[in-house]
Order: C-alpha cells, then sequence, then structure tokens
C-alpha cells in the first residue's frame, strides 16, 4: 500500500492526505468550540473590566472601568477573518455554496469540509491557521470569576482554571491525538503549588491573597487574630517592618480540624 508522510507530523497517511487524521482530530474539535467561544467573546468585548493597579497589599487599589476590551474584538476579528478565507477556498474549489456569515455557521460548515481539507495541498496551512485563531481567541476570553486559578498547562503554559468542586481542570488551549481536550487533576496540581510557595514567608495581605488562591479565601485579618491569639508566630519582618509569617504554618490553621479546635 502506497503511503506519504503527513505534513504536520511526519506519520505515515495511508489515504495519500497531506495531513493525518490524528492532526485533523484537534481542529474539529477546535471547530466545534467555536459557537460557544463566540458567545463567550461577546461577553469578553463588552464587559466592563476592571484593570487593578497597585500591589497585594492592604491598601485600596486603583479600579478604572473599561467597557471595551480591545484585545478580544482583535482575536475575533482575526479569527472570522481566517475562517471566510478557508470557506472561501472550499467553496471555490469544490464548487458549493458556502456558508452564511458568521463564526457559527462557518464554523459548523468546515467541519464537513475537513477530510477534503485534508487532502488538499494547503490543507497543513489551513489545521495551523485556523488552530492558531482559536487559540487567540481561548487566551482572550475572561477567566470565569467563579473559579479558581490551578496551576499552568505543561504542554503550553495556559493558565488553568477549575471550578470550586471540580477534580480536573481543563487546559484552554491544547488537545490530544485523537481531539481529546488535555486535563490535570485540580488538587494536585494546587497541592504542588502550595507545596512549592509553603517555605514562604509573606505578610498577612499577601498571605491572603496567595493562600485564597491556592487553598480556600481566607481575609488577612484572619491572620492576624491568629497571630495575636498565639497560634501563629512571625518568621521575621518584611522591609516595611510588618511581622511575616510562614505560608504553611498558615495553611495548617485552615484545616478543618484546626478551625474547629
Amino acid at each position: 500500500m502506497t503511503t506519504v508522510d503527513c505534513d504536520l507530523c511526519t506519520a505515515p497517511v495511508h489515504d495519500m492526505g497531506r495531513v493525518c487524521s490524528r492532526c485533523a482530530a484537534p481542529l474539529i474539535t477546535d471547530l466545534r468550540d467555536v459557537p460557544a467561544l463566540d458567545a463567550e467573546l461577546d461577553v469578553t468585548v463588552f464587559r466592563l473590566a476592571k484593570m487593578t493597579a497597585g500591589n497585594t497589599g492592604g491598601g485600596h487599589a486603583t479600579e478604572t472601568p473599561v467597557p471595551y476590551n480591545a484585545t478580544a474584538d482583535d482575536t475575533g476579528r482575526a479569527l472570522k477573518a481566517v475562517l471566510a478565507s478557508w470557506c472561501a477556498l472550499v467553496s471555490d474549489k469544490r464548487g458549493v455554496p458556502g456558508p452564511l456569515d458568521g463564526l457559527a455557521p462557518m464554523s459548523r460548515w468546515l467541519i464537513e469540509h475537513v477530510t477534503w481539507l485534508r487532502h488538499h495541498e494547503a490543507g497543513p496551512d489551513a489545521v495551523t491557521e485556523i488552530r492558531d485563531a482559536v487559540r487567540a481567541v481561548r487566551r482572550a476570553i475572561d477567566r470565569p470569576r467563579d473559579r479558581r486559578y490551578s496551576g499552568q498547562c505543561d504542554g503550553c503554559g495556559s493558565a488553568l482554571y477549575a471550578s470550586e468542586r471540580a477534580s480536573q481542570a481543563v487546559c484552554p488551549v491544547c488537545v490530544g491525538p485523537e481531539g481529546e481536550r488535555t486535563t490535570y487533576s485540580v488538587q494536585e496540581r494546587r497541592d504542588a503549588m502550595l507545596s512549592a510557595m509553603a517555605v514562604l514567608c509573606m505578610a498577612p495581605p499577601e498571605a491572603s491573597y496567595a493562600l485564597s488562591i491556592l487553598v480556600r479565601p481566607i481575609p488577612a485579618n484572619t491572620i492576624r487574630v491568629w497571630a495575636k491569639r498565639g497560634k501563629l508566630l512571625p518568621a521575621g519582618v518584611d522591609d516595611k517592618g510588618h511581622s511575616i509569617y510562614r505560608l504553611a504554618d498558615i495553611a495548617a490553621l485552615m484545616l478543618p480540624e484546626q478551625q474547629a479546635s
């Protein structure tokens, strides 16, 4: 049987395509996600986002309302341009009517023509360009407010977020060879981050910020009260003369059994 090599991964392709099925599978997954991403883009572009300036200390940060997210809008327009260009090529070369205008109609239409694109000489470019454009949109979309930071993806470095009760965090960018999402254990990721930070010493405001991400929300004043009651011993002072405490000691006091005592 005659085979050729995939232009993207060099794996053998038995149906003479320029792109193998394994490399095309993530493209199909990305295209299926486009309608949902389109809806999220609308929210992100016109959300009254808050740009916060200042440190994580005890003062009040300056918040400036920004009614328009230009980055999200730009990535959405770029994705639409990429999809439109490939829809036009397929429509012209295959002699079939193109889709309606819009991210959702174009993405659904292209899914039906992925197999044809795999065999076209421009197929590798189609896979690369469309997937890059979808990645850019995912990065531009705001993090949902009800999700907590859960580390970074080992593959691409993207931030991982998960809801409070979720056991798995899904990378917003990486897709496996069969089109499956790359996932990580939320508890393992947070435990690893906490372990790496446990030896650090911070003042209550900074400790509150870090542990609220890694463990659960904790007010800076709670840490101060624990210190005042002798439950928490200072590990030194910072450059401003404020007492600092080991994150590991604070985290230990946050355990349920310690809260009950």
